[in-house]
């Protein structure tokens, strides 16, 4: 009754499960190469819990993280079975996040966003995301940080809202974002779909570091 993974990386945990609607199962985690460097994965099982030797790479997509040091991955699935994935980069003491598509061969999604890429951020202020979760109509909904002011953390909890194929949600917010500066230091962590269409936006206020 036990699946133990063989994904080639060490030191590796599981963040998220998924089930496909047809009944095999997507795992989605991270870990370190022999060089130490960090990397998501994701791995595929058939619903008897066996590995999918027919997605990706024998099984295993590997998705480099260009942070070192922290683990800011995040999956959600699609009602088609496609995953997307957002991953937070560094680049010049500056966060951003890309997210991609993976398609259900285990394949990275050219067409998704510009390139197969979405990219929040603009090179200058943080802004990372934390949570990501999609829709009944399979609408991308991102939220985390949006530093609004430059030199400063962390800024705004922010909720962005794209279409399916990576392009901004125009109709959602301010171009595609809602930003809460309720009070200091707020970050979004996890956003649920109610029933009734409403959005549920979990979070926390983090303040000299300290999350609370």
């Amino acid at each position: 009754g036990i699946h133990t993974s063989e994904v080639e990386l060490t030191n590796h945990w599981i963040k998220q499960v998924f089930t496909q609607s047809d009944g095999k199962i997507v795992i989605a985690g991270s870990g370190y190469d022999d060089n130490g460097y960090l990397f998501a994965f994701l791995t595929r099982l058939t619903s008897a819990g066996v590995v999918d030797t027919t997605y990706g790479t024998d099984g295993v997509v590997s998705i480099p993280n260009l942070l070192s040091s922290l683990n800011l991955f995040e999956a959600a699935i699609q009602p088609d079975n496609q995953i997307v994935i957002a991953n937070t980069i560094y680049s010049n003491d500056i966060y951003s996040t890309v997210l991609s598509r993976i398609t259900v061969k285990g394949e990275f999604d050219q067409t998704f966003g510009t390139n197969g890429e979405l990219i929040i951020g603009d090179g200058v202020a943080n802004r990372y995301v934390l949570g990501l979760s999609i829709q009944p109509d399979g609408k991308i909904l991102a939220t985390g940080n949006n530093n609004t002011i430059v030199g400063t953390s962390p800024g705004e909890l922010a909720i962005y809202r794209f279409r399916g194929d990576g392009t901004p949600d125009w109709t959602f917010g301010d171009g595609g974002l809602v930003s809460f500066d309720l009070e200091a230091d707020l970050v979004g962590l996890e956003t649920i779909v109610q029933p009734n269409g409403q959005l549920l936006i979990f979070g926390t206020k983090v303040s000299d570091d300290v999350a609370e």
